[in-house]
């Protein structure tokens, strides 16, 4: 990338090639980001879509031939660079990363985890978190499964409109999820009322509360706010783990006041893409490996398999009964804001999934606030602004679907 001064506004000149990414985003006066401009990754899949076999970002990055790299540096056939040329606003933002990134984040997550973001570092630092976070839910993932432990039988709703069996596993740590050997993760569907009014089918996502992700007729993924209704009986793709390296550039552009003069303000280093003190852009760069991921043999997740254990929880010094879990979630506990502290009611939920696992879902809680803390079966379960929804399975009876 380099950036460009030309009548009196700034344009990036952005250079990509193979799989590959950029995207440009614009805080919008309600503090969510807008894609301003992205580009098209050069892959089979990317090359499968334009002809109409894949209909969608989520259908490319579940597909079998998602690895498959075309015009790419490095590979056999001749690369083929491309490029773009995005017309800049002071505060932009500017993702520039590898496959790693491409292949487990859909635009929109990208655009939610820089949501409130200061500097470069903060974006960095969440991106990166997440994708580990990622890595290992899907290395304790293809544990279990290759132990056989955990596996439930989903019913999968596919592309064709078919809902097909698929054995997968819960995702570690996030409520009604689960994976499968691949990575590819499903959530269970929803009924949920949109924030113009209509009723939809879709699938609550797992970064973020009350934002749900719908197929329209014509195969587009999009991403909603709304309110649930009630849980349906079946499942519907929601995400993708992949092992893969991790490059991530990260700009936030704080735009001097332009001349009438054109000139080129960045430069190009040995190694990097330097800014200028004129231009004024803060600039961070970090390169991780993340295709080798954690560990996961200290923990195996928040699943537990103790038998004949009463299913009494204490929450705040109350003891609460899973066993009266339903599909539909009810408050079980509630915490009051002090008066004048300006924070909101905390509220917990409980609810069971179709495959009869508890879901407790925490409301209310803000960021740098006290957590909220449940014990069960003599572990401690903490909710926090970032981990809102954890599902636990039941220590008194099997989980229905099980095998």
């Amino acid at each position: 990338q380099r950036i460009v001064q030309k009548n009196g506004e700034y344009f990036a000149d952005i250079a990509f090639s193979g799989d590959a990414g950029a995207i440009v985003f614009r805080p919008k006066a309600n503090g969510e980001m807008e894609i301003v401009a992205r580009t098209q990754e050069q892959s089979l899949a990317a090359k499968q879509r334009e002809k109409g076999f894949l209909k969608n970002t989520l259908e490319m990055r579940w597909s079998d031939i998602a690895h498959v790299v075309m015009g790419g540096l490095g590979l056999r056939e001749e690369a083929t660079p491309s490029s773009m040329e995005v017309a800049l606003k002071p505060g932009d933002w500017t993702l520039m990363f590898s496959d790693g990134p491409g292949d487990n984040f859909g635009k929109e997550e990208l655009g939610f985890l820089l949501e409130g973001c200061k500097i470069p570092e903060e974006a960095r630092d969440r991106i990166v978190g997440e994708l580990q976070k990622k890595m290992e839910r899907l290395s304790i993932a293809q544990n279990k499964l290759s132990l056989g432990e955990d596996v439930f039988e989903i019913p999968l709703l596919t592309g064709s409109g078919k809902v097909e069996p698929r054995h997968m596993v819960p995702v570690d740590g996030l409520t009604g999820y689960y994976v499968d050997n691949g990575g590819h993760v499903v959530g269970s569907a929803v009924e949920f009322r949109a924030e113009d009014g209509r009723t939809l089918v879709g699938v609550e996502v797992p970064w973020a509360q009350g934002r749900f992700l719908i197929q329209d007729a014509k195969g587009n993924v999009t991403v909603l706010k709304g309110n649930s209704i009630k849980g349906l009986d079946y499942f519907m793709p929601v995400d993708r783990y992949k092992a893969d390296n991790l490059a991530i550039h990260v700009y936030h552009h704080e735009l001097a006041k332009p001349t009438n003069t054109e000139k080129t303000l960045t430069e190009t280093g040995e190694e990097d893409w330097v800014f200028s003190e004129e231009l004024g852009d803060t600039y961070v760069k970090i390169r991780q490996e993340a295709s080798d991921p954690l560990d996961p043999s200290p923990t195996k997740g928040t699943l537990v398999s103790l038998a004949n254990v009463p299913d009494i929880a204490k929450v705040g010094g109350e003891e609460i009964d899973f066993s009266q879990a339903t599909r539909d979630p009810r408050t079980i506990f509630t915490r009051e804001a002090p008066k004048g502290a300006g924070k909101e009611t905390v509220e917990l939920l409980l609810s069971k999934d179709l495959l009869g696992q508890y879901i407790l879902e925490a409301r209310g809680l803000a960021w740098g606030g006290n957590p909220l803390i449940v014990e069960y079966g003599g572990k401690p379960y903490r909710f926090s602004a970032s981990q809102r929804k954890i599902s636990i399975k039941p220590l008194n009876r099997s989980s229905e679907g099980g095998r």
